[in-house]
């Protein structure tokens, strides 16, 4: 059961991420708990719009119901984790790696949008074979967007690498219609993939970070990646009885 509750944990951390651009509710009463504070003021809020998307809207297996707030604040605690509990090691510490592994300081002050409007650069605008050099990308973006096999929406287009907000409230209302569907009677391996699936189709096209970065990695992306070092951390550490630590 641990495991499941981790693997959870860390699929669906930064979810808030989502829900935040769509301006949906977030638990107000953990902001002294669960964030950091930088430059005198509480920072990373994402996190608490995740604990109020497990809490109040993902649909959840019978055998994990009574566990849901121990996964809510797993999955929102990650920047604040207590340095004794392995599941929250693990997941915060894992969202490091995933993070430092992926993104790449944005030096092009030029490009600099909402995180809102922000949308996703294709990382195919970043390669240059002729110069090899590295060029800040921008040209070619996708659209925000669930995955959808009956249009192109899968293929970038070329623009400026922005649009309306509003669209990610659009785009949640549709995420949020279908995992009401999500079945939760036939077991956890069978519900879990097909979150994972859902996740992938609404989420591949959200910029997992646009501040001060190049916003060429998908949420679906770093989440999952997340996820599976995260257990890895934490099949390791539990067989050892050790807990994995912060190394600047």
């Amino acid at each position: 059961m641990d495991l499941k509750i981790l693997v959870l944990s860390s699929l669906l951390h930064d979810t808030g991420k989502f829900a935040q651009r769509a301006k949906r509710p977030y638990t107000k009463e953990l902001q002294g708990e669960n964030l950091p504070v930088y430059n005198g003021k509480y920072s990373h809020w994402h996190a608490l719009y995740s604990d109020y998307f497990i809490e109040n809207d993902l649909p959840l297996p019978d055998e994990l119901e009574n566990l849901r707030s121990s996964i809510a604040r797993i999955a929102s605690i990650h920047h604040r984790p207590v340095e004794e509990n392995l599941k929250e090691m693990c997941v915060s510490i894992a969202d490091r790696l995933s993070s430092g592994a992926d993104r790449l300081e944005n030096k092009d002050d030029e490009s600099k949008t909402g995180f809102r409007e922000s949308r996703l650069v294709s990382i195919f605008d970043e390669i240059e074979l002729r110069n090899h050099t590295f060029e800040p990308p921008g040209r070619y973006f996708y659209r925000l967007a669930g995955l959808d096999a009956k249009d192109d929406i899968a293929f970038p287009v070329k623009d400026a690498a922005s649009g309306p907000a509003s669209e990610y409230q659009t785009l949640f209302d549709k995420f949020y219609k279908e995992l009401a569907k999500l079945n939760v009677k036939n077991g956890f391996n069978l519900y879990l993939e097909n979150l994972i699936s859902l996740l992938e189709q609404f989420t591949w096209a959200i910029p997992s970070s646009s501040y001060k970065t190049l916003s060429d990695i998908p949420l679906f992306d770093h989440s999952i990646s997340t996820a599976g070092i995260a257990q890895a951390l934490f099949l390791y550490h539990k067989s050892t009885g050790t807990v994995p630590v912060f190394k600047e």
